[in-house]
């Protein structure tokens, strides 16, 4: 049944879930009738949304992943890996290991990107102030 709702939201017949297409999914009363069916946790999913589609081998400019589409078997692991019934495994906890360091190198890029923009700003000014200065001694000398 599953199966049969997700190639239903698969619009575009790609045999691929975009992002958008996910939201479709949880915007469809049989959709979510036959996740729950299954065992998957809809709410929980929902909250989980934004990190199913990151293709973490993929960041933009700002070393954030980027979106990429799943294919309907990827997408069902997926989800089926979220069930309520299932139980933490050591991969699981490496996996979030993994992604809780990834998550860190990211930001600390950020923050170091973001030190450097305040660095250069604040040198900027530095010599505005100090030409300012030194033109106001040299006019005042005159």
């Amino acid at each position: 049944r599953l199966q049969a709702v997700l190639n239903q939201i698969d619009q575009n017949g790609d045999g691929m879930i975009s992002n958008e297409e996910f939201e479709r999914i949880l915007e469809s009363p049989e959709a979510t009738a036959a996740l729950n069916e299954v065992g998957v946790d809809v709410v929980g999913l929902v909250d989980f949304a934004d990190h199913i589609f990151e293709d973490h081998s993929n960041l933009d400019e700002n070393g954030i992943p980027t979106k990429k589409d799943l294919t309907l078997q990827e997408f069902m692991s997926v989800v089926l890996q979220l069930r309520g019934s299932n139980h933490a495994t050591v991969k699981d906890i490496v996996d979030l290991r993994k992604f809780v360091r990834n998550s860190l190198k990211t930001q600390g890029m950020q923050l170091d990107e973001i030190k450097e923009g305040l660095m250069r700003d604040r040198m900027r000014r530095r010599q505005s102030v100090t030409s300012h200065s030194m033109s106001g001694l040299n006019s005042s000398r005159s």
